[in-house]
């Protein structure tokens, strides 16, 4: 068996993408276990996206199980020679890269899924990132077809050079939906912090940035983009080493990505649900009235609705969003979020609500 100063590019490409990946499962597993600690609770059912994180996690990991056996073949069944593929070997590598490309469309999906939801249920938000998710199934689903392909005619030329046409395509597009993906979702953070900022004191300004940072990289998929960016140039310079190095992390960075979405979004409810378990009284409302320094705006409530009293500096006040989307501050969840320093008395047919500058 030859040392890793004897390998070629690709090889050494491959198996330190292999030992990367390796521990990168290891983070995995431990996302999934915190992530599903809480939904796995006799009164807690497990979610879609609770299931969806579960799928992509068992297909990275049958997929970094292929990916051993196929190095295990290399190195010691076909002398290390990469390029020595028998048909057995290009119907290995199709099921390895199904695996790959479904892991991704379910992550992409998600971020898909998150775009949607940051921006208020908006459906022509997402028609063009749904229409290249559509595009990259087709594509991927040739590339695939084409690896059985080459199992059947490994010599042919045709088909060689097809597979590597599909997969520039695919990649393109799987390019351009993270780009957009990434631009609407910072974009729309970056306007509630700000919007949010206005509200807030100057310590707070300094926290709020911070983890506006944070979850901005988190629920945008940004690494992942910045991922794909350094893909395109190590192909374009035809460095196979990192290009080999970044296709064998791809799909477990991916999901756990998507793993810390989610982890953020349990966390997020947690809170929240802490916040409504705090509320002392409720009390009936016909108007909501903000103090700002710019003024004082009211909102009319059509109906009587039953509006919680809440101690707390944030509330989520759910039952008046269709009221308040112009007055109030939207969270990355959709939820409207006013930071208030008192309540009037329940004995008033109003509540006051006055911000903190």
């Amino acid at each position: 068996m030859p040392v890793i100063t004897e390998l070629t590019d690709l090889q050494r490409g491959t198996l330190w993408g292999e030992y990367v990946e390796t521990f990168l499962i290891g983070i995995y597993t431990c996302l999934i276990m915190v992530t599903l600690w809480r939904p796995i609770e006799p009164k807690q059912p497990l979610t879609l996206v609770g299931r969806t994180i579960i799928a992509i996690y068992c297909l990275a990991l049958c997929r970094i199980a292929i990916s051993f056996w196929i190095l295990y073949r290399t190195l010691f069944v076909n002398g290390g020679d990469f390029f020595k593929l028998e048909p057995i070997d290009y119907v290995i590598r199709g099921l390895q890269e199904g695996l790959a490309f479904t892991a991704i469309l379910g992550s992409d999906g998600l971020f898909c899924w998150r775009l949607y939801v940051i921006w208020s249920r908006n459906t022509c938000i997402v028609l063009l990132p749904a229409c290249l998710l559509v595009a990259n199934v087709i594509g991927f689903s040739f590339i695939v077809a084409t690896d059985f392909l080459l199992a059947a005619r490994p010599n042919d030329q045709r088909y060689t050079s097809l597979h590597s046409s599909l997969f520039i395509w695919v990649s393109a597009a799987i390019l351009a939906y993270t780009f957009y993906i990434t631009i609407f979702i910072t974009s729309k953070l970056w306007w509630v912090g700000r919007a949010t900022n206005k509200l807030s004191t100057t310590d707070e300004k300094r926290r709020n940035q911070f983890q506006g940072a944070i979850n901005a990289i988190i629920q945008s998929g940004a690494i992942y983009f910045v991922l794909m960016i350094l893909s395109l140039i190590s192909t374009a310079r035809m460095n196979v080493v990192m290009m080999t190095f970044l296709g064998c992390i791809n799909p477990s960075l991916n999901g756990i990505l998507t793993t810390l979405l989610v982890l953020k979004l349990n966390m997020w409810q947690d809170r929240t649900k802490r916040d409504e378990d705090s509320k002392p009284t409720a009390m009936t409302g016909a108007s909501i009235h903000f103090a700002t320094p710019q003024g004082t705006s009211s909102t009319i409530i059509e109906e009587r609705t039953q509006l919680p009293v809440m101690r707390h500096r944030r509330a989520s006040i759910a039952t008046c969003q269709h009221c308040l989307s112009r007055r109030g501050v939207v969270d990355a969840s959709g939820q409207l979020i006013v930071t208030f320093s008192a309540i009037a008395t329940p004995t008033s047919n109003r509540v006051h609500i006055r911000t903190v500058p």
